[in-house]
């Protein structure tokens, strides 16, 4: 049996949605090489049987794709072994142009005002539905804080996912009401994400980074693309209400955040949920890319 794209449903489809600029694309590039190089080395039986491929699709505006084109040729490693990356074109024109896309200052209406356009984080709701698309069938989705979006489409199809950055660049902080009118409108689940149970998704998560994912700008998107008219928190408060007594099975688990810093050099922050991890920097021993070098000489 076949997936869409031909690949056998038992190998494991890893896919890499990294929205923005080359600043912002390129770490979760050189992540997932670093990822193919430990691949084809490791000696684990599930990872090396030529049985069993780890399939992997890469998601990026094509305006950088001459860039990200000559990395991939540079690679010196056989990626057609465990890897095949697919690069799926996404004209920065969708982008709203009157938001970053990224953090407080995103578009909180349905409709912005000057594009005329629905936007989901800054894009639009077609380059989202292109995402939706390239996600079907996967094992794992990681996405950067350009494309939050996809955590609703990972949420929304049960696949595991991961949000990677290559900075402490959060996506600001939370509007000052933010909190108090969670409080408001999700008790049950307000009080429980403070009881900091181990394993589960806590406060700690939503202050740091999740709020994002709960503004307005959201809404029409998981309307209109994944047809959940339901948002998430109102399914995880209406479950924290049904299961008072044992709000440890009403929680989900948190979603991994990756730093790619070093805690040598950053070490982590006492406050932060054990969610949040720093890893070693992320450049890949896989190519080297001499026009970037030159380009940053210049």
């Amino acid at each position: 049996t076949q997936s869409t794209w031909g690949y056998e449903k038992t190998d494991m489809l890893l896919c890499v949605i990294a929205l923005g600029t080359l600043g912002d694309v390129l770490p979760l590039l050189q992540l997932s090489l670093r990822l193919l190089n430990d691949v084809i080395d490791s000696k684990d039986s599930s990872l090396s049987n030529d049985n069993q491929q780890l399939h992997f699709r890469f998601i990026f505006p094509n305006k950088i794709a001459s860039h990200i084109s000559r990395i991939l040729t540079s690679t010196n490693v056989d990626a057609n072994r465990c890897l095949r990356i697919t690069t799926i074109p996404i004209d920065v024109t969708d982008q709203c142009k009157c938001t970053s896309g990224f953090g407080g200052t995103a578009c909180r209406s349905r409709e912005c005002d000057l594009c005329s356009t629905a936007f989901v984080g800054g894009w639009s709701l077609e380059v989202a539905a292109k995402c939706y698309d390239e996600c079907t069938g996967a094992r794992l989705v990681v996405m950067n804080f350009f494309s939050l979006f996809c955590w609703h489409i990972a949420h929304s199809m049960n696949i595991p996912c991961v949000v990677a950055s290559p900075s402490l660049a959060t996506p600001s902080s939370p509007p000052p009401t933010f909190e108090s009118q969670f409080a408001m409108t999700y008790p049950q689940l307000y009080r429980a994400l403070h009881l900091n149970i181990a394993g589960k998704l806590s406060w700690r998560e939503i202050d740091h980074w999740m709020w994002r994912l709960f503004l307005d700008d959201f809404e029409s998107f998981r309307e209109t693309i994944l047809h959940r008219p339901l948002p998430v928190l109102d399914e995880w408060n209406n479950a924290c209400a049904e299961l008072p007594d044992l709000v440890s099975e009403a929680l989900p688990a948190p979603t991994l955040l990756l730093y790619g810093i070093s805690s040598s050099v950053v070490p982590p922050r006492s406050h932060w949920p054990p969610s949040i991890l720093m890893t070693e920097y992320w450049t890949s021993p896989c190519y080297h890319d001499d026009a970037s070098s030159s380009s940053s000489s210049s």
